[in-house]
């Protein structure tokens, strides 16, 4: 992948966080049956295309040797995720203190202070990556990715020991992920069994799988009228489908399409408007962080109001913007670029240690 198309693709993993970030925010968007601009710019596309992008990295080549994919995937993203979620598991009664949490405001269920047994086992679901800590629940999407990406790659190396002729393993192979993902949506759909950040894996695989094969080196993302189409197919999927995850296929298109938007977009912003592309390039390329951080970073916007008067409840997780313009803009802007702050600041003193030890 060449290095000017390798910008446009963080540009493109930098409009998805930033979509993730603005579906975190409180707002009375503009509504119509006809209008859902809500789920348009946040809610049908960013998490599941996030999935496809991440099959543009991957190849069987790669995949047919687990031991390197558990490997590079434990140093880059596994430690990082539990220790973010170990930490936070740990400061979890102390976030009730500071009012970073609330017991008296349901979280699609409510919170209490954790005993020893609480600790124990909260602990051990973040070594497993099944943290449920609030102050993290946008990390499941790593989670899930992880497990999608490690499972992937025991497949292929399995299929390809007994299936040696490439058309063959091709084949088995897509047929293998295809079963499973509708599988779990004919579990999900049909008889509500679902294990929490589990039951998305399989569905996350073949979204991955499909990402493998709808990529730059097979698609230009440079067709205008094919982007005026799938803009289309977007648009309508999200106006006649409540909920597309409950049809695998109409989420498989839909997905596609929203990708094929986002690739063009980015693209025609690198080519047309560098110093936007830049720093959307560097959401995207800290893009693991944004979604770590950004709803701490939230919680950072509001406490930094209340220095000017403005009071917000800090013990809200979404962004509490009132409705006004202005704290959208804030709060979004903060939601993306503190935790990019963060992670130059830690760089640079990490930096410093190094140099001064070397």
């Amino acid at each position: 992948m060449s290095e000017n198309r390798q910008e446009w693709v963080d540009v493109a993993k930098g409009f998805a966080i930033i979509a993730i970030v603005i579906w975190h925010m409180q707002y009375d968007y503009y509504e119509t049956p006809y209008f859902p601009l809500k789920n348009l710019l946040a809610g049908i596309w960013p998490v599941p295309v996030f999935f496809m992008i991440s099959g543009f990295f991957l190849t069987n080549k790669k995949l047919q040797h687990p031991r390197q994919i558990i490997k590079r995937r434990i140093l880059r993203w596994y430690v990082p995720t539990v220790c973010l979620y170990l930490v936070a598991t740990l400061l979890h009664n102390w976030f009730i203190k500071i009012n970073f949490y609330n017991t008296e405001i349901d979280y699609d269920g409510y919170i209490s202070f954790y005993h020893t047994a609480d600790f124990l086992k909260a602990l051990a679901a973040d070594v497993v990556l099944a943290g449920r800590e609030l102050i993290l629940s946008p990390m499941w999407f790593i989670c899930v990715l992880i497990v999608a990406t490690l499972i992937m790659s025991l497949i292929t190396f399995s299929i390809k020991r007994i299936i040696i002729n490439d058309d063959k393993f091709r084949i088995v192979q897509l047929l293998i992920f295809l079963f499973l993902a509708i599988s779990y949506n004919v579990l999900t759909s049909m008889f509500s069994i679902d294990i929490p950040r589990y039951s998305q894996t399989f569905s996350a695989m073949w979204l991955i799988y499909v990402g493998m094969h709808i990529n730059p080196k097979n698609i230009q993302f440079n067709s205008l009228p094919f982007c005026i189409l799938s803009v289309t197919i977007v648009y309508a999927f999200s106006v006649l489908y409540s909920n597309i995850g409950n049809n695998m296929f109409s989420y498989t298109i839909c997905t596609s399409a929203a990708l094929y938007v986002l690739c063009y977009v980015s693209k025609a912003t690198t080519a047309m408007c560098k110093p936007v592309a830049k720093l959307i390039a560097i959401a995207g390329k800290d893009s693991f962080y944004i979604m770590a951080y950004h709803l701490i970073a939230f919680k950072v916007c509001t406490l930094l109001l209340s220095l000017f008067g403005i009071h917000n409840n800090l013990a809200l997780l979404i962004a509490p913007t009132s409705n006004n313009l202005f704290m959208y803009f804030f709060y979004a802007t903060g939601g993306t670029f503190i935790p990019i702050a963060f992670v130059y600041i830690y760089r640079k003193l990490l930096n410093t240690v190094l140099l001064h030890k070397s």
